[in-house]
């Protein structure tokens, strides 16, 4: 019922003329557009291998922050994932700041010191154990804290 009412709210809109803000589909709403930043130590490439070589349109690895700044208008991620030292010009933190300005998207970044990951944002700072379930979980944390903030 809930489903057939947006449904309803957003073609009553459409005829009026009225835009919602947010043009996102149910799909996408599942799958989270993520943009990877390569980084001096390879660090996400190796964090995130397997979700790389499953070939999603949703996920997108950029060799540099120059690369990630560039497509970054066009994707639109809804969650950036780097490290404190990606590829380019500039620090992870500054990329957090160009990351917002460009596409409203979070930036992650991520960090390993031993068998763990951080994951950091600010104001989130979570580590897990570096294994292999783990990467599932980032991603769905994302999905959860990411995602649903972009949908306002």
């Amino acid at each position: 019922a809930l489903n057939y009412f947006w449904a309803e709210a957003s073609e009553f809109l459409a005829i009026s003329g009225i835009s919602t803000g947010s043009n996102i589909s149910e799909t996408d709403m599942k799958k989270p557009r993520i943009l990877l930043i390569e980084d001096q130590h390879g660090l996400v490439v190796k964090i995130f291998n397997r979700l790389l070589k499953t070939g999603k349109e949703n996920v997108l690895l950029a060799p540099s922050v120059d690369a990630a700044l560039l497509m970054a208008g066009e994707f639109r991620p809804h969650a950036v994932i780097s490290s404190y030292e990606p590829i380019g010009h500039i620090s992870g933190i500054e990329t957090r700041e160009k990351m917002k300005e460009i596409s409203g998207s979070s930036t992650i970044l991520v960090s390993s010191e031993g068998g763990e990951i951080r994951i950091e944002d600010g104001w989130l700072d979570i580590h897990v154990k570096n294994q292999a379930e783990s990467v599932t979980k980032i991603l769905d944390l994302i999905n959860q804290l990411y995602l649903d903030n972009n949908l306002d």
